[in-house]
């Protein structure tokens, strides 16, 4: 642990983030504060799935005895079937009850490592911007007391399409490069790594801060288009 003292500051460097070229940037924003900036790291992880539930994948015998098929010998007959699947070693298991169904989508999740060094003003370079991201994940309190959930809320988003704002929620945007556009998003965790390197008045000259975040609801084929195709620069076109 130490300080460094002095360190000079770049006046033609207003922000790391912006003295790289808009295809290698991070860009954090939302209708409440500050945009965040950052450089890409060298790669990205995109995760996005589907929930598969196999709901019919039961033996023969098993449905024998749950339908009352035979009334009161349902029991008997599937006990017996049961037996004969043990003696003959065949199955009453049926490969077209074992189908897999669709149960749902699920949000596109990405987790984002942002370097934050010191250029001109280590509390605004870095401690501001840990500080913005930090309170992304956390709710906003009322004059009674009561709390308001970070980041989209359904009525508060319904509202700003209609062109008011309520004060419900807020609606955060991230962009990668001129690759992916996200919006809103969920902020689900942020995680700072703090390097203890401080300047004279105690103020940390760098950090990493891992920000993960996911889209608030069940990614469509047209949200797809959006995230991607659409805000990227297509070429040929």
């Amino acid at each position: 642990m130490g300080y460094i003292t002095p360190y000079v500051p770049m006046p033609e460097v207003v922000d790391v983030g912006y003295s790289t070229p808009k295809n290698y940037q991070i860009r954090i924003y939302s209708d409440r504060g500050e945009t965040i900036i950052a450089n890409l790291p060298e790669s990205i992880q995109i995760s996005l799935g589907s929930e598969w539930d196999q709901p019919f994948n039961k033996p023969l015998t098993d449905r024998i005895a749950e339908s009352n098929l035979f009334g009161s010998k349902s029991g008997t007959v599937g006990a017996a079937a049961n037996l004969a699947e043990k003696v003959t070693g065949f199955s009453s298991q049926s490969k077209y009850l074992s189908v897999s169904v669709w149960t749902q989508g699920t949000g596109l999740s990405l987790d984002l490592p942002l370097v934050f060094r010191a250029f001109n003003d280590p509390v605004k370079d870095v401690t501001d911007k840990i500080v913005r991201l930090l309170q992304m994940t956390t709710p906003d309190e009322t004059s009674v007391g009561t709390l308001v959930a970070p980041g989209p809320v359904p009525l508060g988003e319904a509202a700003r399409a209609l062109g008011v704002d309520i004060g419900m929620g807020e609606t955060i945007t991230v962009e990668l490069g001129n690759f992916i556009r996200l919006s809103p998003v969920i902020v689900r965790q942020v995680s700072s790594d703090i390097i203890t390197q401080y300047d004279i008045n105690g103020n940390p000259m760098s950090a990493t801060v891992t920000v993960s975040i996911q889209t608030p609801y069940v990614v469509t084929k047209k949200d797809i288009i959006q995230f991607f195709l659409q805000h990227s620069a297509r070429t040929g076109a």
